[in-house]
Formats: C-alpha cells, sequence, structure tokens
C-alpha cells in the first residue's frame, strides 16, 4: 500500500544503465555504417537523367544529415540517462543512509534526520 502523497514510482538502475548504454553502442554503429556511405560512387546525370539526378543527391545528403541526427539523439539520450543513473543511485544513498539511520539500529538512536533527537 501506498502512502497518501507517495509515489509508488520505481526504478531499475541496472535496466536504465543497460539501456544507456545500448543506445551508446548503437549510436556507434550507426555513425560506423554512415560515415563511408559519402565516399560511395554515385550514379551520374547521364545515367539517372538530370532531374532523377538532383533527385537523388538531394535525398542522399538529406538521408546522410538525417542518419548523422539520429546518431548524435541516440548517444546524447544514452548519456542522459546515465547521468539519471547516477542521480537515482546518489538519492538512493542518501535515503537510504537516513531511513536505515532511523530503522536499522534500534532503541535510542539519534535520528538522522533531527540529529540529537532520539529516535525509537
Amino acid at each position: 500500500m501506498v502512502s497518501p502523497g507517495m509515489s509508488s514510482f520505481t526504478v531499475s538502475n541496472e535496466e536504465l544503465d543497460v539501456i544507456a548504454t545500448k543506445l551508446k553502442t548503437h549510436a556507434d554503429e550507426l555513425g560506423t555504417v554512415n560515415a563511408p556511405l559519402s565516399n560511395l560512387p554515385t550514379a551520374t546525370a547521364d545515367e539517372l537523367g538530370e532531374k532523377a539526378h538532383e533527385a537523388y543527391r538531394l535525398f542522399f545528403e538529406a538521408w546522410q544529415r538525417e542518419a548523422d541526427v539520429i546518431t548524435e539523439a541516440m548517444r546524447e539520450t544514452g548519456t542522459k540517462l546515465d547521468e539519471t543513473v547516477k542521480h537515482y543511485c546518489e538519492i538512493d544513498a542518501i535515503h537510504a543512509g537516513v531511513f536505515g539511520g532511523i530503522l536499522g539500529s534500534g532503541g535510542g538512536n539519534s535520528s538522522p534526520v533531527w540529529p540529537g533527537v532520539p529516535f525509537k
């Protein structure tokens, strides 16, 4: 049962870390695949026709720019998830210290929330 005003929201730091790592790994893979594509030979205007060649060139350049945007977005999302995991771990440590001190050693404790105030 969740107390009034409290959330039942929980986070698995380990799972978030796995997702962050996968995002950054896939971003690296996408970047590795996309980088050499700009060096590939393309069809000429003589082969495709002037209008088709221009359309193809514009499409290919736009596609590469979008691949770069997606790569960077995946990398940034992975980095931000790393920061989120770090923050959640810090908060968990604070709560463990506070609640561990309150619940941990029994009667006669000095409350970590209100130092010097006896807690039973």
